[in-house]
């Protein structure tokens, strides 16, 4: 039997998943993380805790800045969730943006060119 957490995990999963369905075909650009951290979230009824990996990320287009986040999975403690940020800041990734809303865009796993945002649990990024 799925417990609270699990599913919650399940639904961001199936969202994300559903979300970038349709930003596929968007074009796409270089862009760069601007900050890599773990933060803190609070979801559900009652309230439960859990730690992302968040990176904001910025690109720009037809000469305008626009800016993002893409949070990585909930962990149970902040060690684990800055362990997948760290060394992130400044790295280049491929954003996805709206073709008519460029403020509107996505961090797709399969456009970067390491299939992966973040390191893998256990490792670490050297500087």
């Amino acid at each position: 039997m799925l417990d609270l957490a699990m599913l919650v995990r399940l639904i961001g999963l199936i969202r994300s998943w559903v979300e970038g369905l349709g930003s596929s075909g968007w074009p796409l650009i270089q862009g760069t993380i601007s900050s890599a951290r773990a933060v803190v979230q609070q979801e559900g009824i009652p309230p439960r805790q859990h730690w992302v990996a968040e990176f904001a990320y910025s690109y720009t287009v037809e000469g305008e800045y626009y800016a993002g986040y893409y949070l990585r999975s909930p962990y149970h403690d902040e060690d684990a969730a800055w362990r997948v940020a760290q060394g992130w800041d400044g790295q280049r990734v491929m954003v996805r943006y709206h073709p008519q809303r460029h403020e509107t865009s996505r961090l797709l796993l399969g456009d970067q060119l390491e299939g992966r945002i973040g390191n893998l649990p256990g490792e670490y990024f050297e500087c």
